[in-house]
């Protein structure tokens, strides 16, 4: 007796219907819809780690720099006549020896110091979470852009854009400072943070130019969030380089020896409207008064020699 075994033949199909293809798409949408915070939330974790390194590259590069320099941080001359702070003098590069006038009360070749003496690399004073920022390639500028040739160290004397820089800075040349901008300075002081972006198209309160403090009793959340820097997650917060030498990530700008908006000023009020006047952004001296313990970062914006704190 003979069996015969019967074998279905199953055909298969090598392609996917129209309603196939709009579920696998779905399902992939769906999946990256899940994914891309977590990958968003760890890449930008992993640029306030890279963030907090650069600072503290900076104080070891400032320290560095004070150890033959009697204690002192870099910084140029003042002409005294005021305390306002100058920045990106637009010095011509090819340039060996600057006018000194170009290089009095300006903070940003101050800093620009550790690059030209290679205690700090460029791509230290750019925070990797800006929203704008690049490295300073060392090359000449042309109109307001970078050129083709490059060019020595020793023969540049600051930074060439604002873009070049994303961290916001003591006012080294304000009276009062005095310690405060040394090696020698309390472990509890302000000497550097996250571009404090005081300028008027501040993305979350435009307009703005820090002028809140604590006792002004708004929401504690809301107000750090408006006062914080903006290089971290819209306003999340801001690293911050103390004078002791460690680098802290916070999440609100009360910070320094007086646990005061490091990223505000007060303003003047006018004494018979009692409206406040316009905030005049001076480290440690506001609107002519001292306040010594009152750390203010200056907001890092503008070309061409600009004034930094006479916004």
């Amino acid at each position: 007796m003979c069996m015969y075994v019967t074998q279905s033949r199953r055909r298969f199909h090598s392609g996917f219907t129209i309603l196939e293809l709009l579920v696998v798409m779905f399902i992939m949408a769906l999946l990256l819809s899940l994914l891309l915070p977590s990958i968003s939330r760890a890449r930008e974790a992993a640029n306030r780690t890279i963030c907090g390194t650069s600072e503290s590259g900076m104080y070891k590069a400032l320290m560095t720099y004070a150890s033959t320099n009697r204690d002192n941080f870099p910084r140029y001359g003042t002409d005294g006549s005021d305390q306002t702070v100058f920045g990106f003098a637009g010095i011509d590069r090819p340039e060996t020896s600057p006018d000194a006038q170009s290089l009095r009360d300006n903070l940003t070749a101050a800093l620009w110091m550790l690059v030209r003496e290679v205690r700090a690399d460029t791509g230290q004073f750019v925070c990797p979470s800006a929203p704008v920022g690049v490295q300073d390639p060392l090359r000449e500028v042309v109109g307001n852009e970078f050129g083709n040739q490059g060019v020595a160290v020793s023969k540049t004397w600051d930074f060439a854009f604002a873009r070049t820089l994303n961290y916001s800075f003591v006012n080294m040349y304000c009276r009062g400072v005095g310690a405060g901008w040394s090696s020698l300075a309390r472990g509890d002081w302000v000497f550097a943070a996250d571009n404090n972006n005081a300028t008027e198209d501040h993305p979350l309160s435009p307009g703005s130019f820090h002028t809140n403090k604590k006792e002004d009793g708004a929401n504690p959340a809301v107000m750090s969030q408006e006062e914080n820097s903006y290089n971290h997650r819209e306003g999340e917060g801001q690293n911050v380089m103390f004078g002791d030498g460690h680098v802290e990530f916070v999440t609100d700008p009360f910070q320094g020896p007086s646990s005061d908006n490091i990223m505000a000023v007060d303003t003047d009020s006018d004494p018979f409207t009692n409206t406040p006047g316009p905030p005049t952004l001076i480290n440690n001296e506001i609107n002519g008064v001292n306040e010594s313990k009152d750390v203010v970062l200056v907001p890092i914006s503008g070309n061409g020699g600009v004034s930094l704190s006479g916004l």
